[in-house]
């Protein structure tokens, strides 16, 4: 068995050394055309990477209540103890899935965003349906939490991002 292991390992750890040497890690030049892409973009943070120039986000809503149910459902849907924010509404665990995903996001692209929300950097589209308005809220909050001059209430750490409105399905660019 232990044989086999070495058999094993010994060439996995040539291929990745000679990967590792062939791969160029020197730090870019800062003079002329790749400064000016640097500082051009938001690269502020350890991951921030000059090729980087554009992302688009797709998300579902959070969880929600169900759409339908059958005729011997025990959970009725106009029941407020089962569904205290409504049928087919975002619950709360729908809103916490959304607000981590956005700080996931955040982390995943710090160097990319601006620490402060600004309007030029982005702009959140949503359905109209109330559980994507709310679940892109609460992506928008983890994504850019308020921080600095925008910290308007110290016991609120929200920062309100705009949700535009789209009225129609565009499920197609996703796609296409």
């Amino acid at each position: 068995m232990s044989a086999c292991l070495i058999w094993i390992c010994v060439p996995t750890l040539a291929v990745l050394l000679i990967f590792y040497s062939l791969t160029d890690v020197s730090k870019p030049d800062v003079d002329g055309v790749i400064a000016s892409t640097i500082w051009s973009t938001n690269t502020l943070g350890a991951r921030a990477a000059p090729t980087l120039q554009l992302v688009f986000i797709f998300t579902r809503h959070g969880s929600r209540g169900p759409t339908f149910t059958y005729p011997s459902c025990p959970y009725h849907p106009l029941n407020t103890n089962y569904w205290p924010n409504g049928w087919m509404a975002l619950t709360a665990r729908g809103h916490v899935q959304m607000y981590k995903l956005g700080l996931k996001f955040r982390s995943l692209y710090n160097g990319f965003l601006d620490r402060i929300y600004r309007l030029e950097d982005l702009q959140a589209n949503s359905t109209l349906f109330t559980r994507t308005m709310m679940s892109a809220s609460q992506f928008l909050a983890g994504l850019f939490p308020s921080r600095g001059y925008q910290l308007w209430n110290k016991y609120l750490p929200w920062q309100p991002v705009p949700i535009y409105p789209t009225y129609k399905d565009h499920q197609e660019i996703a796609y296409a």
